[in-house]
């Protein structure tokens, strides 16, 4: 049972899972477990399922392209810069953003396999991972990221305002974060993908200044993805 439901949660599309409303009187079990992966291939296939016509490896290649250029632009990205990736999986974009600027980055995953595959991934020692417990415990120490990001990751936070506060804690003041992400929510559960009403750009508003909202282009997605999802380049100066 626990196989089939596991099975049934990945092959649901992802980064746009459709997730049922949660009615208000009911609980439902978050399933984290959803995100472990045994070897790279079962990582990519996890972290970007086939969507309308485009294989995993082609999203791969097209969408990490993409991003690789505007996140770079968007957190003025060069070799002094430390960056959060927050949910960083096994490091798809993290690897592409230091090759292309030289950057160093932090990798953050609640998944232990995901952590333990993305060293690997890589391959390059300007980047490192640690778990969510590890970075609020360092943070509490004094250690601030120069700017942040979090791909496809906040709509799957069970506890979405907490996360977003740790990484605000990260970031330096007027520290950059930018953010892609479902329109609504899509919590991994005992119930499937369950969508608890949490809106992420309100938030995001609330604990940011956002410098701009966009989408991402139909060229580096595809147009199911571009219409139900959003860009946010935000401001750590609240």
């Amino acid at each position: 049972m626990l196989g089939r439901l596991i099975k049934d949660l990945i092959r649901r599309p992802s980064p746009v899972p459709e997730a049922s409303p949660l009615p208000a009187h009911e609980t439902r079990e978050y399933r984290p477990d959803v995100f472990d992966a045994p070897d790279l291939q079962a990582a990519k296939a996890i972290i970007l399922t086939p969507e309308d016509g485009l294989s995993t490896e082609q999203r791969w290649q097209t969408e990490t392209a993409y991003l690789t250029g505007v996140i770079g632009k968007a957190l003025s990205l060069d070799a002094s810069k430390l960056v959060l990736d927050y949910g960083c999986g096994i490091g798809r974009v993290s690897k592409a953003l230091i090759e292309q600027h030289g950057c160093r980055v932090l990798g953050v995953d609640i998944s232990t396999s995901m952590r333990g595959l993305a060293p690997g991934y890589v391959g390059n020692d300007a980047f490192s991972t640690l778990s969510p417990t590890v970075l609020s415990a360092i943070t509490a120490n004094g250690m601030k990221a120069d700017c942040g990001m979090a791909i496809w990751v906040l709509q799957h936070c069970p506890a979405v305002r907490d996360d977003i506060a740790l990484i605000k804690s990260v970031l330096k003041k007027n520290g950059l974060f930018f953010v892609l992400n479902n329109n609504t929510a899509a919590v991994p559960s005992d119930k499937g993908w369950v969508n608890d009403g949490t809106d992420v750009r309100a938030i995001l508003e609330q604990e940011f200044t956002v410098l701009r909202f966009s989408r991402l282009p139909v060229h580096a997605a595809t147009s199911y993805i571009a219409e139900n999802t959003f860009i946010a380049e935000c401001r750590n100066d609240k």
